[in-house]
């Protein structure tokens, strides 16, 4: 999710240590995000320094991560979970956005897209239309139509796993090892 804007801007700025960028469900462009307030406070810290002072993230609702009643257990309870992050956080995050709205087309590497069909906190349209300024010919996009934003918390997510893993098998050449070369299209029917 976050962790993919990210890994997208590393691709950007250092390109030489990425091989290849795989992105589960990244908040490229979120449905979900920081309110009005939250983004000036933002701003305001950046110039102020007041970066330490702590906002809820507005993602409270589990059922926004799966319709696993086990999953939302999960997230409900979970003492690692994130639930404020700083305002210096989230002036990186803005600041890591227009990077990439600058300088996205830059990622030339084999690039993977893992999509929840069903997610409220992404947006997917936006999403894949995004992801096309990567290297069009080095890319793939796969949307799983019945999955909720957290792939791994899905009934099917053996399957899911396994196409990740079947795509890294093909980027590194491990086929010779057993795994099955991938053949992903560049965009899913219907796009």
């Amino acid at each position: 999710s976050w962790g993919g804007k990210l890994a997208a801007a590393v691709t950007v700025i250092r390109p030489n240590i990425v091989d290849a960028l795989g992105l589960l469900y990244p908040a490229l462009c979120p449905r979900v995000r920081p309110h009005r307030g939250q983004k000036l406070l933002s701003r305001l810290a950046a110039i102020v320094g007041g970066c330490q002072h702590a906002v809820r993230i507005p993602l409270e609702d589990p059922r926004l991560f799966t319709e696993s009643s086990a999953g939302q257990h999960f997230i409900r309870t979970d003492s690692l979970a994130l639930h404020h992050v700083t305002v210096g956080f989230l002036e990186a995050s803005r600041q890591l956005d227009k990077l990439l709205d600058e300088m996205a087309h830059r990622i030339e590497c084999p690039w993977l897209l893992m999509l929840a069909g069903r997610d409220q906190i992404i947006d997917n349209f936006a999403t894949r239309e995004f992801c096309r300024q990567f290297a069009p010919n080095q890319g793939g996009i796969l949307e799983y139509e019945t999955a909720q934003h957290t792939l791994e918390f899905e009934d099917d997510r053996e399957r899911i796993v396994g196409d990740l893993i079947d795509w890294l098998g093909g980027i590194s050449g491990a086929d010779s090892a057993g795994l099955p070369q991938p053949h992903y299209p560049a965009t899913m029917p219907g796009d």
